[in-house]
């Protein structure tokens, strides 16, 4: 049994060696533009089956809407970019942190500091919903249900902020607690 088990083993320990050795040598060849398995005809054809099975709903990242002023071109290039939803995915996480700050019996300093926090996020909040319309166009932007959500929560705090006697009738808490929603974005990655 013991002879067995170590043949076994030095049987693994080989085909661990083989198979490593050919990743290595197609990673390499792959790296210099060498012979690859696909030829370019095949190469192009799984960049069309890769773009025909994108998302409808991402469709809008590979090209600005047609007839696009150069300003909605401009937009477009920046919003599809993946840095834009890696800062937003950043500032709805920073959002989440100061919301968990809150408390009872805050110190005015603190209440002042979570003032600002408030106007930062809603601007934020307004601002990406502007740039997301402006480089998909409405349409497609409403066909998501997640920037509804989006546009809801941005709405819900301009309001918050723009009829002070809400925030004071003990609205603006409910507006805060609507950005909750934007967590979506963080469970969707």
């Amino acid at each position: 049994a013991y002879f067995v088990l170590c043949v076994l083993v030095a049987m693994l320990f080989w085909a661990n060696l083989f198979v490593s050795a050919l990743v290595d040598n197609f990673n390499r060849m792959a790296a210099t533009g060498g012979p690859t398995l696909v030829s370019d005809e095949q190469r192009r054809w799984q960049q069309a089956m890769r773009l025909a099975t994108l998302s409808h709903l991402e469709r809008w990242r590979l090209a600005p809407p047609k007839n696009a002023s150069q300003i909605r071109r401009t937009v477009h290039y920046y919003a599809k970019q993946p840095l834009f939803d890696r800062t937003v995915l950043c500032v709805i996480f920073l959002n989440l942190l100061a919301m968990v700050a809150y408390r009872t019996n805050a110190t005015e300093a603190e209440n002042v500091a979570q003032e600002v926090f408030d106007y930062f996020f809603t601007f934020f909040y307004v601002a990406e919903a502007t740039l997301l319309i402006t480089a998909m166009g409405w349409r497609m932007y409403w066909s998501n249900f997640m920037y509804k959500v989006d546009f809801l929560v941005a709405v819900a705090g301009f309001v918050d902020f723009a009829v002070p006697s809400l925030r004071q009738a003990g609205f603006g808490d409910a507006f805060r607690v609507a950005r909750f929603l934007r967590l979506g974005e963080l469970i969707k990655i």
